[in-house]
């Protein structure tokens, strides 16, 4: 048989009558018992839901590519299919990431010569200097389309200098326009 404890309180007094206000109270060790395991299941429920959540904000899909230069690119990749036409052959170092959930890429390079930088910047056409975290940078907003995919629609691609021989692209920029396009 259950034991149940019976509590009865004073918890204030009638304005209008000046009669005491009890209020009774049940009691039972299975009712608390009860009310742990339930607030033990909340917290269970709610701590895999989380972590559910963590797992799949968590995942990481971008895949990253190094490459010694351009020549070093397998030819059947499908990483041709991201590069404009105006990427330098003379591109070495080269590190590329993308995000296939968000269809954007970025390829970091560096182009060592001299006379070889200043016609991959010739080739950009005019230039910007872009203000970021206490640097300017020379940037360009280029249309071009990809290697692979020469009857595709040509896209904006944004370039940065980001040393004296090292540059970024990307065709994550959205206002990357030039007037007129």
């Amino acid at each position: 048989m259950e034991e149940v404890k019976l509590y009865v309180e004073r918890v204030g007094v009638d304005p209008a009558s000046g009669a005491d206000i009890r209020i009774a109270r049940r009691e039972s060790p299975l009712w608390h018992k009860d009310i742990v395991a339930e607030l033990i299941n909340q917290v269970l429920r709610c701590g895999a839901a989380l972590i559910i959540v963590v797992v799949l904000t968590a995942c990481d899909d971008r895949l990253v590519s190094y490459f010694s230069d351009y020549a070093a690119i397998p030819e059947q990749s499908g990483i041709w299919t991201w590069l404009p036409v105006f990427f330098p052959s003379s591109a070495s170092e080269i590190k590329m990431t993308f995000n296939l959930d968000s269809n954007l890429f970025y390829a970091d390079f560096s182009v060592a010569d001299g006379d070889k930088r200043a016609h991959f910047e010739s080739v950009l056409g005019e230039e910007s200097v872009v203000h970021y975290a206490n640097f300017s940078h020379k940037s360009w907003c280029k249309t071009g389309k990809t290697l692979w995919n020469s009857e595709a629609r040509a896209k904006p691609f944004f370039i940065t200098k980001i040393s004296v021989d090292r540059y970024r692209i990307t065709d994550h920029m959205p206002n990357c326009t030039k007037p007129g396009e």
